[in-house]
């Protein structure tokens, strides 16, 4: 099992967590560097959940269509 890939998991990549509250609403952005990513929630669960949706459909994606993960 030498040559197994290393796991990926949605931790291993870094994250910007910012308030993006205008107003009475409160909202939040998670933007994910290593994909060019952002992702939207109207409270930093509900985004965390968004990006680890988004994490799993690219995983599957990528796996598809054969394109390495981001390092």
């Amino acid at each position: 099992m030498k040559n197994m890939p290393p796991k990926i998991y949605p931790h291993s990549y870094k994250i910007i967590i910012t308030d993006i509250s205008e107003g009475q609403g409160k909202a939040f952005e998670i933007y994910v560097p290593a994909f060019d990513a952002i992702i939207f929630g109207d409270t930093i669960e509900e985004a965390l959940e968004g990006y680890m949706g988004y994490f799993e459909s690219e995983v599957k994606r990528r796996k598809k269509e054969k394109i390495p993960m981001p390092k």
